[in-house]
């Protein structure tokens, strides 16, 4: 029996939450992050902004991702991921981000902080 994904690459499976971003990641390493940009399309329709439909706002930041490899050490685990699609420049398909588990938040540098359930109760990420 083989699989792409190993045990430890399942830690980062879930939804993942930070102020105005989401973070899901399956179990077949493909996770997705939206974020609200701040920018509405109205104001500045350079990608990536944010819209408004009805009376609902529509994040701006897309970004698809593949979670590679996974290597943890000293309680951290670290999974580097490969950009598939984007809304942002800052993160150009092909490039590869760094996503950090420590406990129950992952760190994101270019993004931030997501948290499971348990750690955004306790407001560790933001509103």
């Amino acid at each position: 029996w083989s699989s792409d994904v190993c045990s430890s690459d399942l830690i980062f499976v879930g939804s993942w939450v930070g102020h105005s971003r989401l973070l899901v990641v399956n179990a077949n390493g493909s996770a997705k992050a939206t974020y609200r940009s701040y920018v509405f399309c109205s104001q500045n329709p350079k990608p990536p902004c944010d819209q408004v439909i009805g009376n609902q706002i529509v994040d701006g930041g897309q970004v698809t991702l593949h979670v590679g490899q996974v290597v943890t050490a000293n309680h951290m685990s670290t999974a580097t991921a490969f950009v598939i699609t984007s809304s942002d420049p800052r993160f150009a398909p092909g490039s590869t981000q760094t996503l950090v588990l420590n406990g129950d938040v992952i760190t994101w540098t270019s993004l931030g902080t997501f948290c499971d359930s348990k750690a955004e109760q306790n407001g560790t990420c933001g509103a």
